[in-house]
């Protein structure tokens, strides 16, 4: 067995299982852990484990540890294989690389080895592994996931969430440029994501593929309040699918801004401020990553 780097991310509360894996890792001195902090970077984290000649990388954590991990990697050394124990609360990329949330299996696929190449995004500098969003959303989401962590149900805390931001989104304008396509519309909201989403009312299901190479666009076709009112309900009701979004597939595009102006970012769990352009691209088949035999190459 190759050299494997173990990452876990000592802020999401993961002590238990990082003693689980320092027990499976018992006799093996190929194993070697390792643990986000205070005192680490991610990108000083994976500049250390690349030029101690690791291989494999298993990034133990959530959606948003994963993706910050794959980021780093794919700027250092890219040749990296990345294996996944979904420790996080969505784990959605797990599941959509049919990575089982059991831990013990997840780390046999791991040790088994086999391997597939898959697509990832990029928002400028940072890429993502499952979508990024502007407008509404980012809002929405993050107001969201504060009250759930407090240990409200996802209906009422997405509820609030929407009580809360509603009267302070206002409409952004989006210009797309990309290959022989260009489109110009006003939103409250626009998804980006790394291949194809199912979607209903606000929520993202899941992706079929993540090789195909699309950059997938989807934005409210109707931009006023009283739709996005429509989408709130749907999404804490579980109402289904909508199909009032128009879907787009590209390989990149730019969201052009007055350079002065900003817009609230999110992308796996993560937020930001943005000033000035906003460029989004796909970069297919870019990262080599760990999945049980069936899936891979």
């Amino acid at each position: 067995m190759n050299k494997l780097a173990v990452i876990c991310n000592n802020h999401s509360g993961q002590h238990s299982v990082e003693e689980t894996l320092k027990e499976w890792a018992k006799g093996n001195d190929g194993i070697v852990m390792f643990a986000l902090n205070e005192a680490e970077t991610t990108e000083g984290l994976i500049r250390k484990i690349s030029d101690n000649g690791f291989q494999k990388i298993v990034a133990c954590g959530g959606d948003g540890t994963i993706s910050s991990i794959v980021d780093q990697v794919l700027k250092i050394n890219p040749e990296i294989k990345i294996g996944i124990l979904p420790a996080g609360t969505f784990n959605h990329f797990a599941k959509d690389l049919k990575i089982p949330l059991n831990l013990a299996e997840a780390w046999q696929i791991i040790l088994d080895g086999h391997t597939t190449h898959i697509d990832v995004a990029r928002v400028n500098d940072t890429y993502f592994i499952n979508n990024s969003s502007i407008g509404f959303y980012p809002m929405f989401v993050k107001e969201r996931g504060k009250w759930m962590r407090r240990g409200w149900r996802k209906p009422l805390a997405a509820l609030f969430s929407a009580a809360t931001h509603f009267r302070k989104f206002s409409l952004i304008n989006i210009e797309f440029k990309g290959e022989d396509k260009k489109i110009i519309k006003k939103s409250a909201f626009v998804f980006m994501g790394n291949n194809q989403y199912e979607i209903s009312g606000l929520n993202l299901g899941k992706r079929e593929r993540i090789d195909q190479g699309i950059l997938f666009i989807a934005l409210a076709h109707q931009a006023g309040r009283g739709q996005i009112v429509k989408y709130i309900f749907k999404a804490i009701f579980n109402l289904g699918k909508d199909e009032s979004f128009e879907k787009i597939g590209l390989s990149e595009c730019i969201i052009h801004q007055e350079p002065h102006k900003s817009l609230l970012v999110s992308y796996d769990g993560e937020t930001k401020r943005i000033i000035g352009d906003i460029h989004y691209k796909i970069y297919p088949k870019a990262l080599n990553v760990i999945v049980p035999q069936s899936s891979a190459n």
